[in-house]
């Protein structure tokens, strides 16, 4: 080997390596692509999942619950059921709501109170208050609203008295609306703002009054206010000297059953406890606790 051809030889095995690692690196399979997830197919997930007691829906539209208890419960007045199990009453699309089907609270007792159920009193109403038992139409119309805006449920008597025997849940915001005596100031004044708030009242009248004093309802007009005014009848009679029944004691202060209202009515519910709805309500003239 002559001199100088020692770089030579050594560019050539470099070269010669460098080509047989390209070759190998060209002659080498690529790798095997990863094996593709199988596709699952079937039923989409249902919208509703059902049992006894309740109903969960996953809407795929906007709800509220009065649609959802129209559609589930087959009445929207039933929403509060719904509103006040879940919180909500508005439902997004693929928010979950739940649906009671039935009472699940029927003694209203909770670990903050128990359920008192305010019961309103009126007597007679007049375009102008009169002393403490005639009130004037404008206030009571005032307070009627103000329950409607609060979103209070008027009760029949016999809807609380289910509840005071276990056998129905009732609103969290529950009213009874009484009106004594029978005084045609009901009809005139009354009935058409009940009737338009969709509110039920119950009326306690004497047989000896009604359609026989001159400001009394008679019994055709008593039967007309119906289903807005259910009529329960006392046979006393009230007095042998005054068209107006027998007064009685002053009104009373609510105490504590419900938020405050625009001179609201009193209310009693039959015992004291811890209310459910907090605050006072003032008294106002023309209505006494029962």
């Amino acid at each position: 080997m002559t001199r100088g051809s020692g770089p030579i030889w050594q560019s050539l095995l470099c070269l010669a390596v460098v080509a047989m690692v390209a070759w190998g690196c060209a002659s080498t399979a690529p790798p095997a692509a990863p094996p593709s997830t199988p596709v699952v197919t079937g039923p989409p997930p249902p919208e509703v999942f059902e049992s006894p007691d309740f109903i969960v829906v996953i809407p795929k539209t906007p709800e509220t619950s009065a649609s959802l208890a129209a559609k589930y419960l087959g009445d929207a007045a039933k929403a509060w059921m719904i509103e006040e199990f879940t919180g909500a009453g508005t439902f997004a699309p693929g928010q979950q709501a739940v649906i009671p089907r039935k009472a699940w609270n029927p003694a209203g007792v909770t670990a903050s109170g128990y359920r008192l159920v305010p019961i309103l009193v009126y007597h007679n109403l007049d375009a102008q208050p009169k002393g403490k038992l005639v009130q004037s139409a404008a206030s009571f119309d005032a307070q009627m609203r103000y329950l409607k805006t609060e979103g209070y449920h008027t009760l029949t008597l016999a809807e609380f008295l289910d509840f005071t025997r276990l056998n129905r849940q009732l609103p969290r915001k529950s009213v009874v609306l009484t009106f004594d005596d029978g005084y045609k100031s009901f009809k005139q004044y009354a009935y058409p703002v009940l009737k338009e708030l969709g509110f039920t009242a119950t009326l306690f009248v004497y047989t000896d009054y009604v359609g026989a004093g001159r400001n009394a309802l008679s019994w055709r007009t008593s039967r007309r206010s119906r289903p807005r005014a259910s009529i329960s009848r006392r046979t006393r009679r009230p007095t042998a000297t005054s068209d107006a029944p027998r007064a009685r004691a002053p009104p009373s202060s609510i105490s504590a059953c419900m938020p405050n209202s625009p001179s609201l009515g009193s209310s009693s519910s039959g015992s004291s406890a811890k209310p459910l709805t907090p605050s006072p309500i003032p008294t106002a003239a023309g209505t006494t606790t029962s």
